[in-house]
């Protein structure tokens, strides 16, 4: 997603450790287009992990009522280390083994079904 979102700033290199140097070293940020932004999720019960839905961002009134709108969506390089605030919201997500709705096995029964584990973390859990 970096490499796409920050295509301007990276071209004319093809290896991506000279990518990822160029990154660190500029710190860039970027407002997301629509179609750039990563897919949202929303538990209506945190503590049930089957309760999830997507979000479609174009249309957050859908799920959490008409006065709710997305101004912007901002993806930014920092020294920031990686937040795992996630797993505080979350606790039943260090544990769960499988898809999100129990099961050991993708079966595309249901949005829940879709979604494990490794879909929250980026690099190792």
């Amino acid at each position: 997603m970096l490499f796409h979102v920050f295509a301007d700033l990276l071209k004319g290199e093809i290896d991506p450790l000279p990518k990822v140097r160029l990154l660190i070293e500029r710190r860039p940020y970027r407002v997301l287009q629509l179609d750039d932004i990563p897919m949202l999720v929303h538990f209506s019960d945190p503590n049930d992990p089957k309760s999830v839905v997507q979000v479609d961002p174009a249309n957050l009134q859908a799920t959490f009522g008409a006065e709710v709108v997305l101004r912007d969506v901002t993806i930014e390089v920092t020294e920031d280390p990686i937040s795992r605030a996630v797993e505080t919201k979350l606790p039943w997500l260090k544990t769960i083994q499988g898809q999100l709705d129990g099961s050991h096995l993708y079966t595309g029964g249901s949005f829940a079904n879709e979604l494990n584990a490794y879909d929250f973390y980026r690099g190792s859990k």
